[in-house]
């Protein structure tokens, strides 16, 4: 009998565990396309293809809150036709908010640190 209450409990903490993160992944996100959206206006120029112009303090502000390796992984096929991913990775850096190695930011893999690395 008391083993049946122990499976029960367990049972019953294990549901809402499951379903308190479930609800918190989901707010992610949204959070995360939130700031996506949030981040590809203020930095529109930053971090659009072709030339390069100089981060603005708007778009580092943006950066700075954002969860930048969620941004990354949220960036589509499609948004890359208009984003540079390299320099969404390059911006945040400079920003101080750089997306860690190995994460993926559209379909480019962030590469590991090197020293003179140099990306074309």
């Amino acid at each position: 009998m008391n083993t049946t209450k122990v499976m029960l409990r367990v049972l019953v903490f294990s549901l809402l565990f499951t379903m308190l993160s479930t609800h918190q992944a989901l707010g992610n996100k949204e959070n995360c396309d939130k700031d996506k959206d949030f981040i590809k206006r203020q930095c529109e120029k930053c971090i659009g293809v072709g030339r390069k112009f100089p981060t603005t303090q708007l778009c580092c502000n943006a950066i700075k809150r954002a969860d930048m390796a969620c941004v990354c992984r949220s960036i589509t096929l499609e948004e890359q036709l208009t984003i540079s991913v390299v320099k969404v990775v390059d911006v945040a850096k400079e920003c101080g908010n750089p997306v860690p190695p190995g994460n993926k930011c559209g379909t480019w893999t962030v590469p590991p640190q090197l020293l003179g690395w140099v990306h074309p």
